[in-house]
């Protein structure tokens, strides 16, 4: 159990839309299924907003583990490397889905784009704001068919768009300090050599790929599958792999640390929109 599971005193930390704390739930760790539940209630939710306004919103489905965060420093799995190779073809297939929205947009007449995007963006004076953790400013409409979900399923749209966007800025800043660590770059140096006993001279994981990825690469062919499967080949031998786990787990730790009032905050107002998402999903069902 992670950090947030383990957490035992239950404080209310954010206001909402009821009378005092009897009613939080417990602070723990949401399941696989509850996390696919939220994220298919906004999808519903949101779509049917966008009908009410007379525009359409195609349903994108729910991967835990998408494709790009699947091997964020480095392929580790030869099996998955010889079927996938950088998992470009797994790419194409979940753009040409998530196209579909794109498209739609794209063939609306200028002030029906407008229009569309009003409806799911918000407009007016109103807005919610946040500082991230890398700082700045983001902000959004408080209104439109975004916020009004977030409204209807977590209650306190402010709250949960700070944290939500804590939330989303943290892998960003622990994967930069596993990056930089010393003990990183000496696993890359070796992994290097390895690479190029291979007949494959590149300096790093992030030069394999943007190797591959140039439009001139043939992307998806045998040359990806076989420098996939030399770069988790020489991942595992070279101790890179484990290098980037160890150092991964112990810098999530540190950054989960330092943002966990925000972490506990999202949480929390998951625990408690999981009643409205599972009848907003049971509805949509129908």
């Amino acid at each position: 159990m992670g950090l947030l599971g383990r957490i035992l005193a239950v404080v209310c930390l954010v206001p909402l839309a009821v009378t005092g704390c009897a009613a939080a739930p417990e602070l723990r760790a949401l399941t696989g299924r509850e996390e696919a539940e939220l994220h298919d209630a906004e999808q519903f939710l949101v779509r049917d907003c966008m009908a009410r306004h007379g525009f359409r919103l195609w349903i994108t489905t729910y991967d835990r583990r998408a494709e790009p965060e699947r091997f964020p420093y480095v392929i580790d799995d030869i099996d998955w490397a010889s079927r996938h190779g950088y998992g470009t073809e797994l790419r194409r297939n979940a753009d040409a889905r998530a196209d579909s929205n794109k498209v739609y947009f794209d063939g609306l007449p200028a002030e029906g784009r407008k229009a569309a995007v009003a409806a799911l963006n918000g407009t007016g004076p109103g807005r919610v704001e946040t500082v991230p953790p890398a700082g700045g400013l983001l902000s959004r409409y408080d209104n439109g068919c975004t916020s009004q979900t977030w409204r209807e399923l977590y209650g306190d749209l402010a709250a949960w768009y700070r944290a939500s966007k804590i939330a989303e800025a943290l892998p960003g800043l622990w994967r930069g300090r596993v990056v930089t660590d010393p003990a990183f770059t000496a696993a890359v140096a070796r992994w290097s050599g390895c690479m190029k006993e291979a007949g494959l001279p590149y300096e790093s994981p992030a030069a394999a790929r943007a190797a591959i990825s140039a439009p001139d690469a043939g992307a998806g062919g045998d040359g990806e599958i076989r420098t996939a499967v030399a770069e988790a080949t020489c991942a595992g031998r070279t101790g890179l792999a484990a290098t980037a786990r160890e150092l991964d787990r112990s810098r999530q730790a540190d950054v989960r640390a330092e943002y966990r009032e925000g972490l506990e905050t999202r949480l929390r107002l998951q625990l408690a929109a999981l009643p409205r998402a599972g009848a907003a999903v049971k509805n949509a069902q129908r």
